[in-house]
């Protein structure tokens, strides 16, 4: 998904492919260790404990909303600091993919499949491709992609592809 995205902003002219990174090896397994540890922490959280929890005393629609919510919250002191209607779309794009990840949770009876998507989100944003995270710096990746933020509305400004 997120190659896919990337392909969009470079056919577009919203990024751009400018050439190989200068991550090691090391470095790529210390980062897939970090994001593994930070997404799978999130999705036991969030999906695996909270709406869990909550849908057994409560409605399947408002657990996943509030589990929803519960995911956004840390993410938003990222996403605060870019104000106006950007920050709103960022907003409901979180708690869009917070949905996603619960559906595929619900459907595949399976908290591995969203760990496993979310982990790759990450991976792929900040180790593959160098990209900022949830608003986090850009890193040094496998490549090196260049995405536009002046077009912030689409590419996610600071706060980065979402």
């Amino acid at each position: 998904m997120v190659t896919i995205i990337i392909g969009i902003f470079i056919a577009t002219g919203l990024g751009e492919f400018q050439g190989r990174g200068e991550i090691s090896v090391g470095s790529v397994l210390l980062w897939g260790i970090a994001y593994q540890i930070q997404s799978f922490t999130e999705e036991i959280m969030c999906r695996g404990f909270l709406q869990t929890s909550l849908s057994r005393r409560i409605k399947l629609q408002p657990a996943i909303l509030l589990s929803s919510l519960a995911f956004m919250a840390p993410h938003l002191f990222g996403i605060l600091e870019i104000g106006g209607f950007t920050m709103i779309v960022s907003i409901l794009n979180l708690l869009l993919v917070s949905w996603l990840f619960s559906v595929i949770m619900i459907k595949e009876n399976s908290l591995g499949a969203c760990c496993g998507l979310h982990f790759e989100w990450s991976f792929c944003l900040g180790t593959l491709f160098g990209l900022g995270v949830s608003g986090d710096n850009a890193v040094n990746g496998v490549v090196r992609i260049w995405v536009n933020s002046d077009h912030k509305l689409v590419t996610g400004g600071t706060y980065g592809v979402q």
